[in-house]
This record gives C-alpha cells, sequence and structure tokens, in this order.
C-alpha cells in the first residue's frame, strides 16, 4: 500500500490540482507539491500535522460534518479557500471523497484554482447590474419624459376642449357648428390616445394596480355610454345598449380598468362602422357559488377585419411577451386591453367577417355583492353658503396655466357665481383667506409650493380649514391618492359637464345655460313640503325608497319618482308630484348626486333609516 501510495503521489505531484489525503479523525497523511507550495510548507513539516494545524492557510469550516456526510454519501463538493506564500487567499472548489483501505478510513480532497472563474462571474454580475441601471435610467427617462408630454399636451388640449364645447354650445350657423364639434371629437381622440399612452406607461414601469372594489354595473356601464351618445351620427348610425336583467347590480372588480377596456372597444367600432349599428350587451352566467363570469361584448356592422389581421390581433389577446405586441405593433388601445384584462384575470377573444363587421367580447370572473350599505346623504354636505346672503358664491381657481383659468371663467361668465383666479400658490392663500370661497379648484403641479402642500395650509388654518378642495391635474389619481387631502378629483382635460358636475356639488346655482322650469331640490325644505310628502306616504314608497337607498340602483330611484308623481297628480299634493318629477330627471339624466340628494331630503321628511 505506502510503495502504490508513493507513486502515485510522484505522479499527483505532476497534476495542477490541490490534492490532499487525511483521514477522519483530520490528520494528514500525504499533500502533493501544489498544495504544499500553496501554503508554503515542506513535506517534512507536514508529518504529524492536523487540519486544525493548517490554519488559517487551508480552512475546513464544519469538517466533522462535512466527513460525516462524506462517508455517509461517498463524496461531497464544496468551497474553501488556501492562503499562498504571499498571503493572498486563492478560493479553491474542492471534491471531497471517502476511500476505505484495509478497514481504515480516508478523505482525499481534490481541489482547483477558481479565482478566475469567480472574476469572470464579477465582471458577468457589473455588467448585468450595468445594464440593468442603463435601463432603469432609460425608464425613468422614458417614464419623465411621458410625464413631461402628458402634462405640456393636457393643458391646451383643455382650453381646446373647453372652449369648443362653448361654441357647439352657442348660436352658430350649422356649418360652424360642425366644425366646432368635429374639433372637440377630435380633441377627445386624442386624449384617450394620450390615457392609453398613460396606462401603458404604468404598466410597464410597474406601477399599475389592480384596485377591486364594490362597484355598480349599470352605473359602470352608464358612464362608459355616455360618452358616445353626444356624437353619434344618428342619421346613419344606431347605437343599442342591453344588460342580462337578472344580473346583480354590485360587483368586486376594478371599474377604472373596465371602463377603460370597454371605452377603447367601443371607441374602435364607431371609427370602423361609419352606417349601420353597434350594440353593447352585458350578459353574466354563474361560474360557482361565488363568482359570476361576465361577458361585455361589443358587436358592429363595419368594415370588419382581414384574416391576417385577426391572427394578430387573436394572437395579442391570447399571448404574452414585447414581440407580439411590436408584431402587432399600430395598434396601441388593443395592446393596453390586452394586457389590462389578463391582470384582471380575464381574457378577449374576436369574431370577424371582412366586410360584414366585428365582435369583440371582454370576459371577466367578478363576485356580486348581494346587500350594499345604505349611504346616508346629508343634501347640505360640502356645500357652502356665501357670507352674505345676496352675494354670488365665488370660486377660486389656482392654476399656474392661464388658459385653464381664462377656460372656467368663460364658462361661468354667465352664472351668478364671481370666479377669481391665482396663478401661485401665494396669491391663491391670500384670496382663500380674505374671500372665503365656496370652492378652490387646485391645480397639483403648482410652481413653487405644489398644490399638494397649498392645501394642507389651508387644512391647518382655522379660517379655511372646511373650504372644499378639488384637485385639478393631468395624472391619473385613485381616490386613495387624493383623499383625505382633496374632496374630489378634476382630470385634465376635462370636460365642462364634468367641471360642472364638480361645481354643482359644492355650490348650488341656477344653471343659466340651460333654463328650465323645473323644480330642484332647494325647494323641498318647508314644513309644508315635509307635511305633504308624509301625507301621502304609504308601504310601496317606503319599501322603494329603502330599496333605492340600500342598492344605489337608478331603476328603483326613477320607479319611485314615478309613483310619487303619479300619487301626487291623484292627491292634488303639487309638491309632491314635483319632486317626483325631479327625482325621475335626475335618475334618467342620470345625474347620481341629484338623485342622492332628492333622496336624502325623503329620508329626512319621512324618517325612514
Amino acid at each position: 500500500m505506502k510503495q502504490d501510495f508513493s507513486i502515485a503521489w510522484k505522479l499527483l505531484d505532476a497534476v495542477p490540482l490541490y490534492i490532499l489525503l487525511f483521514d477522519c479523525k483530520g490528520n494528514i497523511k500525504m499533500a502533493n507539491k501544489p498544495f504544499l507550495d500553496a501554503i508554503d510548507v515542506g513535506k517534512n513539516e507536514l508529518s504529524g500535522m492536523t487540519l486544525e494545524d493548517l490554519e488559517p492557510y487551508y480552512s475546513m469550516q464544519g469538517g466533522k460534518e462535512q466527513f460525516a456526510e462524506v462517508h455517509e454519501q461517498g463524496s461531497r463538493t464544496c468551497r474553501t479557500q488556501l492562503v499562498d506564500t504571499k498571503g493572498h487567499a486563492v478560493p479553491v472548489e474542492q471534491t471531497l471523497v471517502h476511500i476505505e483501505d484495509e478497514g481504515l478510513d480516508y478523505i482525499l480532497s481534490i481541489g482547483h484554482d477558481i479565482s478566475e472563474l469567480i472574476r469572470e462571474k464579477q465582471q458577468q454580475e457589473t455588467k448585468l447590474r450595468k445594464a440593468e441601471e442603463a435601463v432603469e435610467a432609460a425608464n425613468r427617462l422614458k417614464s419623465e419624459f411621458i410625464a413631461n408630454m402628458n402634462h405640456e399636451i393636457r393643458t391646451p388640449m383643455n382650453a381646446i376642449i373647453g372652449y369648443s364645447e362653448m361654441l357647439s354650445a352657442s348660436d352658430l350657423g350649422e356649418r360652424e357648428q360642425r366644425f366646432a364639434k368635429t374639433i372637440c371629437k377630435n380633441g377627445a381622440t386624442l386624449i384617450s390616445i394620450l390615457n392609453d399612452v398613460m396606462e401603458l406607461s404604468k404598466l410597464e414601469s410597474g406601477a399599475g394596480i389592480i384596485d377591486k372594489k364594490t362597484t355598480d354595473l349599470r352605473d359602470l356601464v352608464s358612464k362608459v355610454v355616455d360618452r358616445f351618445t353626444d356624437w353619434l351620427p344618428a342619421e346613419t348610425l344606431a347605437f343599442s345598449c342591453t344588460i342580462q336583467p337578472d344580473l346583480p347590480d354590485f360587483f368586486v372588480l376594478d371599474g377604472n380598468h373596465c371602463r377603460h377596456i370597454l371605452t377603447n372597444l367601443l371607441r374602435n367600432a364607431f371609427k370602423f362602422t361609419n352606417r349601420g349599428k353597434v350594440t353593447f350587451a352585458v350578459t353574466g352566467m354563474e361560474r360557482d357559488a361565488d363568482y359570476v363570469d361576465l361577458s361585455f361584448s361589443v358587436t358592429d356592422t363595419g368594415i370588419g377585419i382581414t384574416d391576417e389581421e385577426q391572427k394578430c390581433i387573436r394572437a395579442l389577446f391570447e399571448q404574452h411577451g414585447e414581440a407580439i405586441e411590436q408584431q402587432c405593433g399600430g395598434r396601441l388601445g388593443l395592446t393596453l386591453c390586452a394586457r389590462l384584462a389578463r391582470i384582471m384575470g380575464g381574457r378577449i377573444t374576436l369574431e370577424s367577417e371582412p366586410g360584414q363587421g366585428s365582435t369583440f367580447i371582454f370576459s371577466l370572473p367578478a363576485k356580486p355583492v348581494g346587500n350594499v350599505e345604505s349611504r346616508k346623504v346629508d343634501p347640505e354636505r360640502h356645500l357652502h353658503k356665501p357670507e352674505n346672503e345676496g352675494d354670488p358664491p365665488v370660486l377660486l381657481v389656482v392654476d399656474d396655466m392661464p388658459m385653464i383659468s381664462a377656460v372656467i371663467c368663460d364658462y361661468f361668465a354667465q352664472d351668478p357665481i364671481e370666479v377669481l383666479a391665482a396663478d401661485n400658490s401665494e396669491d391663491g392663500l391670500v384670496l382663500a383667506r380674505s374671500r372665503h370661497p365656496e370652492l378652490i379648484l387646485m391645480d397639483l403641479g403648482l410652481a413653487g409650493r405644489d398644490g399638494r402642500e397649498m392645501t394642507r395650509l389651508l387644512r391647518d388654518d382655522g379660517r379655511t380649514a372646511n373650504i372644499p378642495v378639488v384637485v385639478m391635474t393631468g395624472r391619473m389619481l385613485d381616490e386613495k391618492d387624493y383623499k383625505p387631502l382633496f374632496d374630489d378629483f378634476l382630470a385634465k382635460p376635462f370636460y365642462l359637464h364634468e367641471l360642472q358636475r364638480v361645481v354643482d356639488r359644492f355650490i348650488r346655482v341656477k344653471d343659466s345655460r340651460a333654463p328650465s322650469t323645473s323644480p330642484t331640490v332647494n325647494r323641498y325644505t318647508t314644513e309644508q313640503d315635509a307635511w305633504q310628502i308624509r301625507s301621502a306616504w304609504h308601504e310601496d314608497l317606503a319599501a322603494l325608497l329603502d330599496q333605492a337607498l340600500v342598492s344605489g340602483s337608478l331603476d328603483a330611484a326613477f320607479t319611485l319618482g314615478l309613483q310619487m308623481h303619479e300619487r301626487g297628480e291623484q292627491l292634488g299634493l303639487v309638491h309632491l308630484m314635483d319632486m317626483g318629477k325631479l327625482l325621475k330627471e335626475y335618475a334618467a339624466g342620470p345625474d347620481i348626486l341629484g338623485v342622492e340628494q332628492v333622496l336624502a331630503v325623503l329620508q329626512k321628511y319621512t324618517g325612514e333609516s
């Protein structure tokens, strides 16, 4: 055995590996020349040494555990280090092998220098880190560019849309009306494209999140449909919307993202259908005890889609990855729809016949909500009255872009509202403290002290703490992003009806742009009104009121208004009849805030909980 070992070790001295033989107690038996040279120990010195004696020139951490594992499994590969004659630590990867000879156990260690391997790995990691940093820097630059472009485009678009809407509502000739409506329609298209770019940018940056909450399905559909009904060429294109009657009113889903998908699909349908019909249908099928598979289908009789384009669009809907999206370039809206549908757990399918039309179906699993808490609405909430009853209410606009303030001033020029404008936070604070406006419209991106900081100063000041502040910005904000600091959110560019909605929520004035003999909820504040309502109230009306309060259903509110109107006619109660008429008008509008105010008055006068 000794002779064999002697010849073997002479051969192993010539091998450029670190080889060491020791017994299971750690006593060193032999080592080859490369190993001895690395730790600067002679063969004579090695005799009688143990592994512990080689510390720190050779490290075998957890030696006993490793020996036991090698003895059990036969071999083991691990990493350690040798310290060479110059004091340099040499990383080594070694394989430990169990050898049994004449009843004795030995461990043979065969190691090699992995310095170069580690250097290459570190270089690769450095290159990868630099590449990732470059990508992150590029993404930040892209995000900053998109954000800046978003702001730069939205501000002038607000003036274009606002003034074109005002022109459309004025006494222009038929030709000029068509010009103004075309400007407004195409401005809306541009903003929709910009919204798609912003949403895609959020998804790519990882900022896009799913925000599921209880959503009124019929209200969601109504808001989508309302965006298109004013622009339909009624003489050439018909549009219908149906909702399966037995579907629940409320579902837990991401209403904002669903609305974005449906708006895109409908916009495409109208874009490629000059004549014929567009049909929007909402159906549902029970999946299990907890979920319903909702289907939103958009069908048009337009030009249809070629077979080649259909393959590309289906690949976009059914597959993941940028390669598909690049291959199907030029379809920004559909790309966004595909991504949003996937992250919500839904899907989009397509059926089309060239020259015959197309059907896009957005399917989504959603959890229905049976009972929704009644929202106790105070009809006087947030409403601030002028200090002197004869004074017009004051609206303060704080925006560093004069054109935004100009649009708002011009829009309310014929109203009994005094509009004040400030282009910086300092002037805005002075006006807020001296004039005590009923409402402040606050730009978020003010130069210097921004809108959030200015609003915090207003909240901390007893003179201005209770003034409602509505944030105006081109950024896409969720409710959690602006509450509780701000009372509401007005996205730029805003349409005039959106501006009116916000102002009407906090300031009550008669709309001089649309004179009407219809009653307003403000009229129903006297004891005589309360007496008329209480005297005519019965169980059927009480049940309808309770249903409208609990479910938030506009259909229930409309039915209640209809029956109130009919009962008022039967009994000759003018106030009851007029209030029923008002509730019907608000529900058919739909004007949700108006409905809530009427229901709150009824709740107050009838004592319904």
